[in-house]
């Protein structure tokens, strides 16, 4: 299977609630926080005193990707490029250097 690139993902910077990224992936919070933990997901950013969430290119890259017959190995893969993007993303919206 070839390697998914992250660079053609569209970044849509809506930013999706647990119970939204539940409905986005058919799954459970229990499950959303397994698959965090074992690297099939994303960690979420935390937004506020009590708020975590989820970009929601994030979502479509990892649902595509599934969806796709990606393995869990692809998937992580996948994970970490989308964890390196939000450094990089964050430095070109602030007009610095990643």
């Amino acid at each position: 299977m070839p390697a998914i690139e992250t660079s053609k993902i569209d970044l849509d910077l809506q930013l999706l609630r647990i119970t939204q990224v539940g409905e986005f992936m058919a799954l459970r919070k229990s499950k959303l926080y397994a698959d965090v933990s074992a690297g099939l997901l994303t960690p979420p950013i935390h937004h506020g005193a009590r708020a975590s969430v989820w970009p929601k290119y994030e979502i479509v890259a990892i649902n595509a990707a599934r969806l796709s017959g990606a393995s869990d190995d692809e998937v992580r893969k996948l994970v970490r490029r989308l964890i390196g993007k939000r450094a990089e993303l964050a430095a070109q919206i602030l007009g610095q250097a990643a």
